[in-house]
């Protein structure tokens, strides 16, 4: 008689269970759709370089940060590397255009093999003025860890993004040409390792 009794009110409690089973599953999904992505704006974004006494920027052509309970989950970018120009110099067009191919060749950032270069984060934490980033920089195949702050700025739609200033040093990513520290280089025109990036992006929300 209690086996009956028994077996009667777990017939009973038996919707219960399967209601809340399937309402912690509704919620797990819906927790899902919480995470807001915003794409790179293109026309509106660009990686800023400067270099001993000459500067200049170059494009991104693709990217997007994810963002979670106002956290930064992931986020990536993609370097259009052909795309860089020089801006310091204005009077003398063949002079500039001499730096811009010297910097896309072999020599340098070897843009015909090497088309695009990758930013993607690995670690985010909040910081006084935004948000301290770590991630991988891939210049012409090789990663690197570096790390950097940023502030991002909510505009509507629109995500703003301006990194500090980022100093690399181009020789851990085998850029060795004209440095002081390779014996082959002419010790007469040597170009500083240290290479500083600002990063302006500009995303829109899906």
């Amino acid at each position: 008689m209690k086996l009956f009794f028994y077996h009667i009110l777990l017939l009973l409690a038996l919707p219960t269970l399967v209601f809340a089973k399937l309402n912690i599953i509704e919620k797990t999904t819906d927790n899902s759709n919480d995470t807001i992505t915003y794409q790179i704006d293109i026309e509106k974004s660009k990686l800023n370089w400067y270099c001993d006494i000459h500067n200049g920027h170059a494009y991104l052509d693709s990217g997007y940060i994810s963002i979670y309970n106002d956290e930064i989950i992931a986020g990536r970018f993609v370097i259009c590397m052909e795309s860089i120009i020089d801006l310091d110099i204005d009077d003398y067009e063949l002079m500039r255009l001499t730096l811009e191919n010297t910097l896309k060749s072999i020599e340098f950032f070897n843009t015909p093999k090497f088309h695009h270069s990758f930013f993607e984060f690995d670690y985010t934490e909040k910081s006084e003025k935004g948000y301290h980033i770590t991630g991988e920089l891939e210049l012409m195949g090789i990663a690197q860890c570096i790390n950097f702050n940023a502030v991002f700025e909510f505009d509507d739609n629109n995500l703003i993004i301006t990194s500090d200033s980022i100093i690399i040093d181009r020789t851990h990513w085998g850029i060795t040409s004209m440095s002081k520290d390779d014996a082959k280089s002419n010790q007469s025109f040597i170009v500083p390792n240290e290479i500083g990036i600002v990063v302006h992006m500009v995303a829109k929300r899906e």
